[in-house]
């Protein structure tokens, strides 16, 4: 039995006859009573969100379509059993998507971590994201997703293996070290952390096994000896392009023992009859030997001036152009 298809529910004929030109087939079933036509439309409501769509009159007889999307379709069959299969429906969106599901969740991960990435693979990936920018809204759900994450032992030892043996770049190292001290909460943190007691044990430890080593001992003794003995430092060699700027053939670098006063060491000298000398320095090194840099230029000061020399002295924050010429047009080295 058919029912003609322009929706009035009424049943059509059987095909006695083979017709190929007009597509009908003996013993199959007209499409139409004759009379009726297909161009007949209902309006009806949306089985799910009651929206009003437009449909054949065959289709809503039927029972076929009546739906305004495949999402309203998919919400509609939630929870109820398949016609072919017998299992329940699962949408691909919202709280009902399998792929939120704790065990599919599992299940995806496990098989992640087993699965060995070939390098062609990945060499497409990356060419993938080559030149990629996340939105700042990305950006931010990052940031909120990995802070304050918890990272277990074996996590972080997978991520110490995939880091071992990567060299970074001298300007990378440099950009991360200003982003993580210029964030006073960061730098905070990372203070707080390495001068606990446990972390200082814990330091003192993993030293004390490396020394063990006499590759590592050997190796190190030759760095620390090599640190020492290398003239001009790098803040050394900064200041001496600043100077020879300002005031070329003025000062004279003596870092390297060259000349003392009183059996102590300045780093630059005036050449031209003035007694003024240039000491450069980092805060850090001074506060840890000295206790306070203000006690490091007074010891120092007292030095040079039993002698009749005046001291310069510029600290890290004050290495560049301007900084060094204010500090000599203070001592009216520069008129």
């Amino acid at each position: 039995m058919s029912l003609c298809q322009c929706g009035c529910g009424k049943e059509t004929k059987i095909i006695n006859v083979t017709i190929t030109r007009l597509g009908y087939k003996k013993g199959d079933y007209f499409k139409f009573i004759k009379g009726h036509k297909p161009n007949k439309k209902l309006i009806i409501h949306c089985e799910n969100c009651n929206k009003n769509i437009v449909r054949k009159l065959s289709h809503a007889v039927k029972n076929k379509n009546n739906f305004c999307s495949i999402n309203c379709h998919n919400k509609f069959q939630i929870g109820k059993e398949s016609t072919t299969k017998g299992k329940p429906h699962y949408w691909n969106k919202g709280e009902n998507n399998s792929s939120k599901r704790p065990e599919v969740r599992e299940k995806l991960r496990n098989a992640m971590l087993d699965r060995e990435i070939r390098p062609e693979w990945r060499e497409k990936i990356r060419k993938f994201h080559l030149g990629k920018k996340h939105s700042e809204e990305t950006k931010e759900k990052i940031r909120i997703s990995l802070k304050n994450r918890i990272l277990t032992e074996e996590h972080k030892r997978k991520i110490g293996l995939a880091n071992k043996g990567k060299k970074l770049s001298e300007e990378t190292k440099r950009k991360l070290s200003e982003v993580n001290w210029s964030r006073t909460d960061k730098r905070e943190e990372i203070i707080k952390k390495i001068t606990t007691p446990q972390m200082r044990e814990k330091q003192r430890q993993r030293k004390l096994k490396e020394w063990k080593d006499p590759v590592f001992r050997e190796r190190t003794i030759q760095k620390v000896v090599e640190a020492i003995t290398r003239r001009p430092t790098s803040y050394e060699t900064e200041l001496n392009k600043i100077l020879i700027k300002l005031q070329p053939n003025e000062w004279k670098y003596t870092g390297d023992g060259s000349f003392l006063i009183g059996y102590k060491n300045p780093d630059f000298v005036n050449v031209n009859g003035k007694k003024i000398c240039i000491e450069v320095f980092h805060s850090y090194y001074k506060k840890r030997g000295f206790g306070t840099v203000e006690n490091y230029k007074k010891i120092r000061t007292e030095q040079f001036l039993k002698f009749g020399w005046n001291t310069i002295f510029i600290d890290e924050t004050q290495l560049n152009e301007e900084s060094v010429k204010n500090l000599l047009i203070d001592k009216k080295v520069v008129g």
